[in-house]
């Protein structure tokens, strides 16, 4: 597995940096940049986890509502939106996260938070009915059911991959990888829940990469980054396609490890679709010969 891009956190530093959140969140804004939501980040940030009704993670309750439970299309747009704007920018994945019917998106949340409710191993049944739906992967299913169940999932963001020591990754087995550290970090670090968890991830990876120097961790952490880190790196290059074997840009030099080691969640949703154009293609091509 590549090396992390900076050292594993400990308990501590997590739990220092997680009420930096908001203010980081802010900092994240601020820097611009696709998508344009971005500027809107910390309300984003609240539609989504923000306390009482107002919120999708409020309306959504925990786990104990059942079936009553479900998310509409534009509840989703605002998910990814959010997970975008907070992350790295993918800029197909709202586009085709937005082909599905709104009966579709409901009808299928429904389904999934219903299996999650129903037995203690339902996660894993959820999280496959929610990858049914067009431009969701287990990475922004985790995020769903962390807004369903925040005190025992969290996002599996690429922040949180790294500071649990885990490979950054968004198929399945990656995903049940990812929810056992969580767990364990959960219980063994006496953390609120999981959101809390995921949230001192993300607002530690900004606070070393932003060169917060206000530990000699932080300081050896920051010489450690590679040229072009997690969060600040630049997003110049918009409009092409994100390719799971893509190689780098000519003139910008070798990718980092953290490159290397991220599997474009695009790329995934997609891959079904590739494959079945090439397979009708070499059947014309015989038909032809």
């Amino acid at each position: 597995m590549p090396p992390s891009p900076f050292p594993r956190p400990s308990t501590s530093q997590l739990r220092s940096s997680a009420p930096e959140y908001k203010r980081l969140l802010a900092v994240r804004a601020k820097q611009g940049g696709p998508p344009k939501e971005r500027t809107n980040l910390v309300e984003l940030d609240e539609q989504l986890w923000g306390r009482g009704e107002s919120s999708i993670s409020g309306r959504l309750g925990s786990a104990e509502h059942g079936e009553s439970a479900e998310l509409s299309l534009e509840d989703l747009k605002k998910c990814m939106t959010w997970k975008l704007a907070r992350g790295k920018f993918r800029p197909t994945l709202l586009p085709l996260l937005s082909s599905n019917s709104p009966d579709l998106v409901a009808n299928t949340t429904r389904q999934a938070f219903s299996q999650y409710a129903a037995t203690p191993a339902g996660a894993l049944a959820s999280l496959k009915t929610l990858c049914v739906l067009k431009g969701i992967g287990p990475a922004t299913a985790s995020l769903l059911l962390s807004l369903y169940s925040p005190e025992t999932e969290a996002f599996m963001s690429d922040e949180a991959l790294l500071c649990l020591d885990c490979k950054v990754g968004y198929t399945e087995k990656d995903w049940k990888g990812f929810r056992e550290k969580v767990t364990k970090a959960v219980q063994e670090g006496k953390w609120e829940s999981a959101k809390e968890l995921e949230k001192g991830c993300w607002a530690w990876a900004m606070r070393v990469q932003g060169g917060e120097e206000t530990s000699g961790e932080l300081r050896e952490a920051k010489q450690d980054l590679p040229k072009t880190s997690l969060i600040q790196k630049s997003q110049k290059s918009t409009s092409s396609k994100v390719s799971q074997n893509a190689e780098p840009e000519k003139g910008r030099g070798k990718r980092t490890s953290l490159q290397k080691a991220s599997e474009s969640e695009e790329s995934m949703t997609t891959k079904t679709q590739t494959v079945d154009s090439a397979v009708d293609k070499a059947k014309r091509r015989r038909t032809k010969a």
